[in-house]
């Protein structure tokens, strides 16, 4: 069994007694006088501790048996002080209100001295413990009758010793206890030494215990006893410490070497400098490695992975933050190691014909190792004779192996590459021609006349149907039809067939049809159809294979009918037509289509009643029939279903009768039958409401009254009676007379003598009676015509009558209108003007002339005069505009219309605003009249070559976007390249020299752009700059490989570099932290981290910037077994008078922290290990250590 602080344990009889140190937290408390005889005993029986002993720190002088001897974790704070004894004759401690303080005791390990050393600095408190030191001897040990027992003490502090004989603790007679036996307070310090002596005859082992009452600091204390060769050996030798408040705790030795040097074990080049210190950690320290034994400052930050060099260790206590001294130097030899062995992606090799050899290459896929060659033998221990060259080799074995031509290793041999060569087939046969056509009257061909090649010797040459088959070749060739056909050699000797030739496509021709035998040379329509179908002209089976087109010419066969079951009038010709071959027949006889006309089809009624709609006493014939009108014909109505002489002339609005619907055609002259007949009925209305075509009226002079008909200009609906009210409510007293009423308002309805009823009223009239105009002008002319080449009148010449006193004469458009007389009279164009005399007095103006029309007879315009006869352009303009030719006002009523002939009007420029070089004759064009004038002078134009226009830019400056650091120019301009141009970029304004290269991945500078013609040589304008800045970007993140590691046991960590195989970004460093978010804390450490979730960043030195964190590395640590005990003696043989042994001799190295040592009888079973291993018999033993915690075992011994 196994202790907390790792040493080992004996186990029998249920209880635990160490046999070197525990400090594991006690889990009872009992007095020394309640540990009865018969359990110690039980425990030691005739266990045999030679030179051994047990180191205990416990409180209060208390200590348990239970399942393991434990150590107190509570020490007293405050100076203790043992002057005294109990009933018992035990020390007891006097301060009893002392404070506990719950603090780990220190480890302390055998066969060192037990040390109170005192680390309390001035002012503070001291934790101090009690301590005692015990040792056991069994009574193998003791074969003499008297044993010598020795206690030593280098200080002043008093102790009291006890010797328990057969572990009673009850004061018995054979028992010895001292009382102060070292008390050399106040005296000089020194080493104390007294000797006692013990009867040992009755006595089957011995506990000796020192107590150490009222420790001096800094003091040592030994217990001894004297062996059978009268040599003093260390019961226990034991360091005990008192501790700072809070814990600090500090060790004087330092790390015990146990190998050196360490040597790396290929493929590995660094080494573990854990595996120079097996003894178990001391509590609450940490190893640390130094490269100088003098250094505490720089503990090595990777001791799992070093390189070659001498290291030095100290334990570092955490608490306490001191170090031991320097470990003895650990020397590290790094040996080369060979390249790692080549992975073979393939074992065998073939060659490919027509080749006879293969290239080793292809057996290989992986990468070159760094620094390494690949070399190939025929041997696979051999390395003297590499093989000279490897890209064309015959049938054999063959081994890869990787040459590092530094360190001059070679790898191990891969394994063997079997290389065979297979027999190649016939080289492919040659076709002189790859199609083949039949001549009539054959429709076969030859297929020998495709190849003339010499037949390849040995070989014969076969047919195919197929590309891929060599099952079936063909027995006749001959004679062979349409198809394709493969040709291959057969070499009779190898059974081999060469790859299939191309293909050879054989088509076969078929004559043209015979001409089609007309059964009917002229076809007729039969009406209502106007159409024939001209498959009534041939009655003739048609010929297998073809179709029958139709023609509208002899000679043609570009365009057969899309239709020929309803054709029209025309002479048409019949052909066959094989699909097959694409091949017409002779063109028949004429077949002429005549077709008559034929009247339309009758109308279709959607309703055959139509009653009108109030205040509506009509109906609309349209409402009848819903169908769209037969094309090229007109409805026409009727009253009788006989009559096709007189159509109704209106058929909006017809009153109650029968109707009779026919469609006309007016082209033929032909009527449709006669429709069912549409039943008009018309029920009473009352009167629609009268419409107001006036709402005020006003008397016209001389007159002073009006007439109230003015208002109302709609006809009287039939039947009625116009009644006139003074409201619009009263329908009780119309007016009595209307042709002459005064000034008010007026209401009309209209009123139904037959059916009594009124209309609503109308809107109101308002009348208002005015002062009277002046009389009407009179007109001596009703119209005028220009004389040209004037186009206007004066409009004076149609009046000749005196003006009327106080008056002016002013003219209109309307004759309704008094606003807007026209400003001018003495030359008016087209239209119908009326006169009136003006009242300047009353404002008056008289009524309306009758109306004078003018009429303007067109004249042709007056020819363009070119102010240039010459036009040239202006740069960056490549065109002129024809407008700058010509600075004359454009004549009233035309256009100015371009022509590239002086002769000709028929195709004016479709746009002069842009024109290029030639010559141009200007005409104005009146587009009321439709004439143009003479044409101008030439005017000729001349284009001189221009530089292209300069580029706008749409950004002025750019910056990267990372990850590039690199800008493309191209998104400085986003504007469409000029036709004809390319886009050149310069690092100055002013130079057309040197253009850029590549301009997609610039870096910082100031740019120029220009377009450059390719066909004039001419450059543009430089563009504004374009400043370029480039900033730092991160470094990509880093790409994981893996996002999970487990350790391989033994190890119990994982290196993160595991995790990455990508190449190092350039310039940068891969630091781990435990954080996505923090950059603050990289690990130190990398190469063995435990469990957790880890993130990778690059990070680059010369601009300070991190990238983003990877993806979380998780981290888990699996339980390992642990290693395989060491036998240290394969036989045990039995001591008299013994006649057993103790397996635990076997084994002399320590106990694996956290692990018990098993025996079992059997070296593959795990489920019976012995109960007792101390007193076995005879046979065969197999040791294992067996982790409590993860319930793993180790390999057996």
């Amino acid at each position: 069994m196994k202790n907390s602080a790792g040493i080992n344990e004996k186990k029998n009889g249920g209880l635990v007694i160490n046999k070197t140190f525990s400090h594991k937290k006690k889990a009872a408390i009992a007095s020394k006088k309640a540990i009865a005889a018969t359990p110690f005993k039980a425990a030691f029986g005739d266990l045999c501790v030679r030179g051994s002993g047990t180191a205990y720190v416990v409180k209060d002088w208390d200590f348990t048996v239970n399942e393991s001897v434990v150590v107190a974790t509570d020490p007293i704070k405050g100076k203790s002080n043992f002057n005294a004894v109990d009933a018992a004759g035990y020390p007891t401690r006097t301060n009893a209100g002392a404070v506990i303080t719950k603090v780990q005791a220190p480890v302390v390990f055998p066969n060192q001295n037990a040390i109170f050393r005192d680390f309390v600095d001035p002012g503070r408190e001291l934790i101090m413990y009690r301590f005692f030191i015990s040792g056991v001897l069994a009574n193998c040990s003791l074969n003499q009758d008297v044993i010598a027992i020795r206690f030593e003490t280098e200080s002043r502090s008093r102790m009291q010793f006890y010797i328990d004989k057969n572990g009673t603790f009850a004061n018995a007679s054979d028992d010895w206890k001292s009382t102060e036996v070292f008390n050399p307070a106040g005296g000089a310090k020194g080493t104390y030494t007294d000797v006692f002596t013990v009867d040992t005859r009755s006595t089957d082992w011995l506990a000796v215990t020192a107590y150490v009452v009222d420790p001096e600091f800094n003091s040592v204390f030994r217990v001894q006893y004297k062996d059978n060769n009268g040599n003093w050996v260390y019961m226990s030798n034991v360091w005990l410490y008192a501790q700072k408040e809070g814990g600090v705790f500090c060790y004087d030795n330092p790390p015990k070497i146990a190998k050196t040097p360490l040597l790396n074990m290929c493929p590995a080049t660094t080494v573990d400098l854990a595996d120079a210190v097996t003894e178990p950690l001391p509590e609450g320290t940490q190893l640390r490695w130094f490269t100088s034994p003098s250094n505490t400052t720089s503990p090595i930050a990777t001791p799992g992975a070093v390189k070659a060099g001498t290291y030095y260790a100290r334990y570092y206590s955490v608490s306490g933050g001191c170090y031991t001294p320097a470990s003895a130097a650990v020397t590290v030899t790094i040996s080369n190691c060979p390249p790692a062995t080549p992975v073979i992606s393939k074992t065998t090799l073939t060659n490919v014909c027509p080749l006879v050899t293969v290239n080793l290459a292809d057996a290989i896929t992986e990468d070159l190792p760094a620094g390494t060659q690949l070399r190939w033998f025929t041997s696979s221990t051999s390395t003297t004779t590499p093989l000279s060259g490897t890209t064309a080799v015959g049938a054999g074995s063959y081994y890869a192996r990787y040459f590092n031509g530094t360190t001059g290793l070679y790898s191990a041999a891969s394994l063997a590459v079997t290389v065979t060569i297979s027999n190649c087939p016939p080289g492919t046969p040659v076709l002189s021609k790859t199609t083949l056509t039949n001549v009539c009257p054959l429709v076969t061909v030859n297929l020998a006349n495709a190849i003339t090649e010499t037949l390849p010797a040995g070989t014969q040459l076969r047919w195919f149907t197929s590309s891929t088959s060599t099952a079936t070749p063909l027995s006749g060739t001959t004679a062979v039809g349409a198809g394709s056909y493969y040709a291959r050699y057969f070499n009779g000797t190898t059974g081999l067939y060469s790859a299939a030739s191309l293909a050879v496509t054989v088509t076969i021709s078929n004559c043209p049809p015979g001409t089609p035998v007309l059964s009917k040379t002229t076809l007729t329509n039969v009406c209502p159809l106007i159409t024939v179908n001209l498959a009534e002209a041939i009655t003739e089976a048609l010929p297998a294979g073809t179709q029958l087109r139709w023609f509208a010419s002899p000679t043609s066969t570009a365009t057969p009918l899309s239709g020929t079951t309803a054709v029209g009038a025309g002479i048409y010709y019949a052909r066959y037509f094989n699909g097959t071959t694409g091949l017409y027949s002779a063109a028949s006889l004429a077949v002429t289509v005549t077709i008559s006309n034929c009247p339309p089809r009758t109308p279709l009624l959607s309703k055959a009643t139509l009653t009108n709609v109030c205040p509506l006493v009509t109906v609309n014939l349209a409402d009848a029939i819903t169908e769209a009108l037969p094309a090229g014909t007109q409805l026409r109505w009727f009253t009788s279903s006989t009559n096709t002489a007189t159509p109704l002339s209106g058929t909006a609005a017809v009153g109650a009768g029968s109707y009779y619907a026919r469609y006309f055609n007016g082209t033929t002259g032909l009527y449709s039958a006669a429709s069912v007949a549409v039943t008009v009925t018309i029920s009473n209305c009352p009167p629609a409401t009268p419409v107001i075509s006036k709402t005020t009226l006003t008397n016209i002079c001389p007159l002073v009254t009006v007439n109230l008909s003015d208002a109302i200009t709609e006809s009287l609906p039939a039947g009625t009676q116009l009644r006139w009210f003074t409201s619009s409510t009263n329908t009780t007293t119309p007016l009595s007379g209307t042709t002459a009423v005064g000034a008010g308002s007026y209401y009309a309805r209209y009123f139904n003598g037959t059916t009594g009823l009124y209309s609503a009223a109308s809107v109101a009239v308002t009348v208002t009676i005015s002062n009277c105009p002046p009389g009407t002008p009179a007109l001596s002319k009703t119209t005028l015509t220009n004389v040209c080449p004037l186009v206007t009148v004066n409009l004076a010449e149609a009046i000749t009558e005196a003006l009327p006193a106080g008056t002016q004469l002013r003219w209109f458009t309307s004759s309704t209108n008094t606003t807007t007389p026209l400003s001018g009279t003495t030359a008016v164009g087209t239209g119908s003007y009326y006169a009136r005399y003006f009242n300047g007095t009353t404002g008056l103006y008289s009524s309306a002339s009758v109306a004078v029309t003018v009429t303007i007879s067109n004249c042709p315009p007056g020819t363009p005069v070119i102010s240039k006869t010459t036009l040239t352009n202006i740069c960056p303009l490549v065109t002129v505009n024809l407008a700058d030719a010509i600075t004359e006002t454009l004549p009233v009523g035309t256009q100015l219309r371009w022509f590239t002939s002086s002769t000709s009007t028929a195709t004016p420029l479709s746009g002069t605003t842009a024109v290029g070089a030639g010559s141009y004759y200007a005409r104005y064009f009146n587009g009321t009249t439709g004439l143009y004038s003479v044409a101008s002078a030439a005017v000729t134009v001349t284009i001189s070559n221009c530089p292209p226009g300069t580029p706008v830019l749409s950004k002025t400056t750019l910056t990267n976007v990372c990850p590039l650091v690199t800008v493309n120019l191209a998104d400085a301009i986003t504007e469409a390249l000029p036709a004809g141009t390319q886009l050149r970029w310069f690092t100055s304004s002013t130079s057309t020299a040197t253009p850029l290269s590549g301009t997609t991945a610039v870096g910082a500078g100031i740019y120029y752009a220009r377009y450059f013609n390719g066909t004039t040589g001419l450059y543009s304008a430089a563009s504004l700059a374009v400043t370029v800045t480039i900033s730092n970007c991160p470094p990509g993140t880093p790409v994981l490989s893996k996002t999970t590691l487990t350790n391989v046991c033994p190890l119990v960590t994982v290196n993160l570099a595991d995790a990455i195989t990508e190449t190092l970004p350039v310039g940068t460093q891969l630091r781990w932290f435990t954080s996505s978010t923090n950059t603050a804390t990289p690990l130190s450490g990398t190469t063995a981290v435990g469990a957790g979730s880890y993130y990778a960043r690059y990070f680059n030195g010369t601009t300070g910037l991190y990238s983003a964190a990877s993806l979380a590395v998780t981290v888990t640590i699996s339980n390992c077994p642990p290693g395989t005990p060491v036998i240290s003696k394969t036989t045990l043989t039995n001591v008299c008078p013994l006649v057993t042994v103790n397996l635990a001799d076997a084994i002399t190295e320590t106990l694996p922290a956290g692990t018990q040592l098993r025996w079992f009888t059997s070296s593959t079973s795990t489920a019976t290990p012995l109960s007792g291993t101390t007193a076995v018999g005879a046979g065969s033993y197999y040791a294992r250590y067996f982790n409590g915690t993860t319930g793993l075992y180790s390999a057996a011994s």
